[in-house]
């Protein structure tokens, strides 16, 4: 079956290398991989014609490329950001892979426009928080969507380190909530350490780390803050060292998650964490977490969060439970099985 990707998304990728990625990005690169692995796959993305060149099976090229000349598939993938798809392509069956909240920039000037995504045969989601947040702007039948979700590896268990906290996120998802939260983690327990991943560096946007969390960044970096270890972002894999050392993921969180990748990475850790009762953040998470609730940025939200970490740390019994139930955890293998089992259905549906 021949299946074109495309994704005219913003973030600039390199297909080879330890780039750092978002977890929409280096999904939508595990799903070109394995597409690839038993189909005919090009993908259009935000790369540049230097880079294109086949990427672990598919061939690739800038997203732009797909309007120069004739094209034909039997199933086109388009990836996140509603945008006109060229009418130089001819195809049978159009999805239409969502990541995000209809009030992202994927989704500009749509408002109002409850029939923007009829010309999709399906709407591929993330969780039932994602499709139903969808639901809220378009009108979309409930046998047009499939819940796809995305997936996390299995990590070896190693030894905690007692007292040590991971953040691994973007900066806006809740950062300086948990910064205003250790100043008083650190007063009542001196010997913790945070290790904080984060940078905007993941979009391909480094610059914006100084243009709006500059002073943020700047006071982390100098040392403003006891015990805290700044590490930027990373490749995944050195990030993922930290947190299957760490005692706990502090991750107050202020954005309405559609599935949550670094939820899922700590649980692939064994890792409990305490987060928002916020979005897809309990659908992906429970029961391996607790979940607070409240607008994150209030005294009383920063209270209970306070509260629950000391109970967490109190009660080991507690915290055994929480590690327990990390697992079973959604695998690359079942992401892979409900992917391909998907794609086939559309092929038997298309086939005379």
């Amino acid at each position: 079956m021949k299946i074109i990707v495309f994704s005219p998304t913003s973030t600039v990728l390199r297909l080879e290398g330890d780039q750092p990625l978002g977890g929409a990005d280096s999904m939508l690169l595990k799903l070109i991989e394995i597409l690839a692995d038993e189909h005919e796959v090009e993908a259009y993305l935000p790369i540049t014609k230097d880079t294109a060149g086949q990427f672990r099976g598919a061939d690739c090229y800038p997203f732009m490329e797909l309007f120069d000349q004739p094209r034909e598939c039997d199933i086109i993938i388009h990836n996140r950001k509603v945008f006109p798809i060229p009418n130089t392509i001819k195809y049978k069956y159009a999805v239409f892979y969502s990541q995000d909240t209809n009030d992202t920039p994927c989704f500009n000037g749509l408002k109002g426009n409850r029939k923007a995504l009829d010309m999709y045969s399906k709407i591929w989601v993330l969780s039932e928080f994602h499709k139903k947040d969808l639901l809220k702007m378009f009108d979309i039948p409930e046998e047009k969507f499939f819940i796809l979700g995305n997936a996390a590896a299995p990590q070896e268990q190693v030894e905690k380190t007692p007292l040590s906290f991971i953040y691994s996120s973007t900066p806006f998802r809740g950062l300086d909530v948990l910064l205003k939260a250790w100043t008083k983690i650190i007063e009542k327990y001196p010997t913790a350490t945070l290790h904080i991943f984060s940078s905007m560096k993941i979009y391909g946007a480094e610059q914006l780390d100084d243009l709006h969390f500059g002073k943020m960044f700047n006071d982390m970096k100098s040392g403003r803050f006891k015990n805290l270890i700044f590490h930027g972002s990373v490749p995944q894999e050195e990030m993922l060292q930290q947190m299957k050392k760490s005692f706990m993921l502090l991750y107050p969180n202020t954005y309405p998650e559609t599935y949550c990748n670094v939820v899922m990475e700590a649980r692939a850790c064994r890792t409990p964490f305490i987060t928002t009762d916020l979005g897809a953040l309990k659908e992906t998470g429970s029961p391996a977490g607790c979940f607070i609730e409240g607008n994150a940025r209030s005294p009383e939200y920063l209270q209970k969060f306070l509260d629950t970490l000391d109970f967490v740390i109190a009660d080991n019994k507690f915290y055994e439970m929480l590690q327990k139930n990390c697992y079973p955890i959604r695998t690359f293998e079942d992401y892979a099985q409900d992917l391909l089992n998907e794609i086939n259905k559309i092929n038997r549906i298309n086939t005379p």
